[in-house]
């Protein structure tokens, strides 16, 4: 298969591409996710993450999102 050797088209400047990366992580952050399986909370509790377990919300830290992304 011919690999094209074209720039992917960009839709998003880099700037707009961190904004949304930052506008994530403070979500993330600050409402969570919820999270309907018990053991997956303990491992995210493990990783750093704020869990709530009667609510079933992980918060995850930014440095923990980064980490994962990596």
């Amino acid at each position: 298969m011919k690999k094209s050797m074209m720039e992917p088209i960009r839709y998003l400047s880099r700037e707009e591409m961190e904004r949304i990366h930052q506008s994530a992580l403070r979500i993330l952050q600050s409402t969570g996710i919820w999270v309907d399986h018990e053991k997956a909370l303990e491992y995210l509790r493990e990783a750093g993450c704020k869990v709530d377990m009667d609510r079933r919300i992980a918060e995850f830290p930014p440095d923990v999102v980064e980490k994962a992304v990596a």
